[in-house]
This record gives structure tokens, C-alpha cells and sequence, in this order.
């Protein structure tokens, strides 16, 4: 079957891709196998070249995925024209045991000739090979263990650091307290009387004319 060739690819170069996929926790060794041996005849069948090819083993995931809280992951990078992802992706979509998958493109115009392969078949059956429940509890354990080793160690470190400023001859100085200060309050000064209002013009005349009046009774 003819495949459209992308006209920003250089003739005779092909892509180079990351594909990781992620299968149900309870797929055994021989379904892992099952699906890397469909991927790897897709990539095969169409002079694409694997490169590299990973399990990753058993990872919680970031949230459920069909009530699945962890997944095996695979890893797996390869050079192949672009239309071969989508029928890589289309297969992986149709394969029960696939959770999730996800594929970037990494580079473009690569030779494949200068860019051999390191799959053989004895690495290309590791990446069937899952550790059990036990090993992978052990791992996690003995990982956590170590951080937290690493974590006192920083601690630590940071504890002698501090020690070691006390100890250089000088004394720390603490500033005293401030005292609160008191203000003195300047007693009130008490608001004088309003001055007598001016007798008006009018209140004078009539004044006046009372006066004037009492002296001719008289």
C-alpha cells in the first residue's frame, strides 16, 4: 500500500520517535511480549529502525485509569516515515491490555544508517520482563528509604552550619526591648467666655429717647 511522503522530510532520511505505552499492571510476561512483538513487526515491515526499547516496570499513575491506579510502562524510541505512528497508535488503541499511550517526535531528517540500533533479541526480551509485586514494593521502600536519608542529611548539615557560626569567638547580640515611650500631655487649656455682645445702634437710640422722656416728666 503507497503512503503520502511529507515534503518537509529530506529523501532517503526518516523521523526519530518516542512512543511510551502503558498496559494494565496485571499483564504477565507473555502478554507484554505479545504486544512489543506488534509493535516491533509495524516498525520491521516498513524499514523503520528500532532503537531502544525499555520496561519501565510498575508506576503509579497521576489518577485512575479504567480503576487501574498503576500501570507497567514501556519505553520505546525508533526512527520510521510519519504515517507509521498512526498505524502504530491504531494498534496499541485496539490491544486490550493498553491503558494509555502517547508519542512526540524527537527529530527530523535523520539518516538512518548513521543512527544504528542497540535492540537485540536478548534485550528486546527483557522488555517483557516485569518485576513482581514484592520487588517493586521492595524498590519503592528502599527509594523512599533513601530520601529520607538524604533528607536528615540535608537537615543535618544545615544544623552544623548554624553550629559553626556560634562558634567563631563571636557572641550574638540580641537588641534590648523598646521601651515604650511615654508622652507628656499638655493639660487642656480651658476655652475663655465669649465677650458680651455690643449694644446695637438701634438698642442705644431707643435708650436714649427712654431718658429723654423720664426728664420732661420731671
Amino acid at each position: 500500500m503507497a503512503h503520502l511522503e511529507s515534503m518537509r522530510d529530506q529523501p532517503g532520511t526518516q523521523r526519530e520517535y518516542e512512543t511510551i505505552y502503558i498496559l494494565v499492571p496485571t499483564a504477565d510476561s507473555e502478554q507484554i511480549s505479545q504486544v512489543n512483538t506488534r509493535i516491533r513487526k509495524i516498525i520491521d515491515d516498513d524499514s523503520g529502525r528500532l532503537l531502544r526499547v525499555e520496561n519501565w516496570g510498575k508506576r503509579k499513575l497521576a489518577y485512575n485509569i479504567k480503576k487501574n491506579s498503576r500501570g507497567i510502562y514501556l519505553y520505546w524510541r525508533y526512527l520510521s516515515k510519519p504515517y507509521l505512528v498512526a498505524e502504530i497508535e491504531r494498534t496499541l488503541r485496539l490491544l486490550d491490555p493498553v491503558l494509555r499511550y502517547m508519542t512526540v517526535k524527537v527529530d527530523a531528517n535523520v539518516d538512518p544508517h548513521a543512527r544504528p540500533g542497540d535492540v537485540d533479541d536478548e534485550t528486546f526480551a527483557a522488555a517483557s520482563t516485569t518485576i513482581s509485586e514484592e520487588e517493586e514494593r521492595a524498590r519503592e521502600e528502599a527509594e523512599a528509604a533513601a530520601e529520607e536519608a538524604a533528607r536528615r542529611e540535608r537537615y543535618r548539615d544545615g544544623d552544623d552550619d548554624d553550629d559553626d557560626d556560634d562558634d567563631d569567638g563571636r557572641e550574638e547580640y540580641s537588641a534590648p526591648p523598646r521601651r515604650r515611650e511615654l508622652r507628656s500631655v499638655a493639660p487642656a487649656t480651658p476655652t475663655p467666655a465669649p465677650a458680651p455682645a455690643a449694644p446695637s445702634e438701634d438698642a442705644s437710640a431707643s435708650k436714649a429717647a427712654e431718658a429723654d422722656a423720664d426728664k420732661e416728666e420731671e
